[in-house]
């Protein structure tokens, strides 16, 4: 039994070999601790009454079209994950620990235990550093994964039966300005994609952040109260619509470009370079998005979005 379970090993790696790895999908991934806290998942230990259904339900739709993907590895972008040298990989097969949210401790203590592809992480390391990319491999087994990181991945797969890779965000916009953030996070993306490539693997790639993040400063009693719940601004509001509408157009080249001043505009956590790094591993689409749902959080606008590749089964959602 052991030597049939190695030449079927053997058999899969062949067959990768002779294959070029893809992304088979890309998402816009917004990581208000506030949902998970609302679906109330065993692993969290804080409990709701519910809250934010248009962003949950859009996630639980977005949920179930990856269960149809056929994929190997989901490759997360976190702003949480803030590196001033270089750009860090998780590179351990293995991180288990609780997750408590510095901001909301009340309503996020998650308990996680996540599986890594260390092989396509090193490799995607690799590549950023050919690029001539500061990078470094995350190799401390007591390293503390990002609320980002733990609530995109649980509202997209909350099964976690698939490895995952979470790549750091490298101050670039604060060392330098959103130009730079920008092109710095196209060649990240570039080199990522040509791991990607070279591994064989299909991949989803997952921007995990909010669009506009103004945000309130205080927090009603009840956290789930959906009374109290609306965008800080009206001018946030408009914003965020007009991004919105490019990625439903298939605007992604103009999206890119006028990101550094939504960026400025809105304090978006765009300014990290998740979205400007996907949309360059996907080599820019200029198919439309499947939109799956818009709400605010504490007052910050969070679209989910999918970018599929795949023409057959591309949708309109919303």
């Amino acid at each position: 039994m052991k030597i049939f379970k190695r030449l079927i090993h053997i058999a899969v790696v062949i067959t990768r070999g002779m294959g070029k790895g893809q992304v088979v999908l890309g998402c816009l991934a917004p990581h208000p601790p506030h949902l998970v806290y609302a679906e109330n998942p065993e692993q969290n230990e804080p409990f709701s009454e519910g809250g934010w259904e248009t962003l949950r339900w859009g996630y639980n739709r977005l949920a179930r079209k990856l269960k149809k993907i056929d994929y190997d590895v989901m490759v997360i972008f976190t702003p949480h994950w803030a590196t001033y040298i270089g750009t860090h990989f998780l590179g351990l097969p293995k991180f288990s620990s609780l997750s408590v949210d510095p901001i909301f401790p009340n309503i996020f203590r998650y308990k996680y235990d996540l599986t890594v592809d260390v092989e396509l992480a090193q490799e995607m390391q690799k590549s950023a550093s050919d690029a001539g990319i500061i990078t470094k491999m995350m190799t401390n087994p007591d390293f503390r994964i990002d609320y980002g990181t733990i609530t995109s991945c649980h509202m997209l797969n909350p099964e976690w039966d698939k490895p995952i890779i979470t790549i750091s965000s490298n101050r670039n916009t604060h060392y330098y300005s959103g130009e730079v953030m920008n092109e710095q996070a196209k060649a990240l993306g570039e080199a990522c994609l040509k791991a990607i490539e070279k591994s064989g693997k299909k991949v989803v790639l997952v921007s995990s952040h909010s669009l506009s993040h103004r945000h309130f400063v205080t927090e009603s009693p009840l956290p789930e109260d959906m009374s109290r719940e609306h965008i800080y601004n009206h001018s946030q509001y408009v914003w965020d619509m007009k991004m919105i509408k490019m990625m439903r157009e298939g605007k992604m080249k103009e999206v890119i470009d006028i990101m550094p001043e939504y960026t400025e505009q809105t304090i978006a956590e765009t300014e990290a370079g998740g979205l400007s790094w996907m949309m360059a591993a996907m080599g820019v689409p200029n198919y439309p998005a499947e939109i799956y749902g818009y709400q605010s959080v504490i007052g910050t606008g969070n679209a989910v979005v999918a970018w599929d590749p795949n023409s057959q089964t591309r949708e309109i959602v919303l």
